[in-house]
């Protein structure tokens, strides 16, 4: 594998932020103002888990601070994903986290191997 391409399958944050827009069928303009609420909210839970941007770079980008990032990515994960946030994931290609991690994450602890 070339040095280049340390990790093929991570996507950058323009590719992550194209998909969301592709997928709700709005303006990257009203993700980035939050006008569409779940659009930047997929869009930033997107950019922490798929794009592996810094928590802190994410609030910068969207202008809110670090713990709304972080309240964003637990709701997100607390819950199933709908259609429109299952179809942007499968885009973005994230393989660290299965789809089912996401239905089953708060109602049970994780066990040890």
């Amino acid at each position: 594998m070339p040095q280049i391409q340390t990790d093929p399958t991570r996507l950058n944050a323009t590719e992550i932020m194209t998909r969301v827009v592709i997928v709700y069928g709005i303006s990257t303009g009203e993700v980035l103002a939050r006008t569409h609420r779940e659009a930047y909210q997929t869009a930033v839970w997107l950019l922490r888990r798929a794009a592996n941007e810094p928590l802190n770079t994410v609030a910068v980008r969207f202008v809110v601070s670090a713990s709304r990032i972080s309240a964003i990515q637990d709701a997100i994960e607390s819950t199933p994903l709908n259609p429109q946030q299952r179809q942007a994931l499968e885009q973005c290609k994230v393989k660290q986290w299965p789809l089912e991690y996401f239905a089953i994450r708060r109602r049970s602890a994780p066990t040890a191997c």
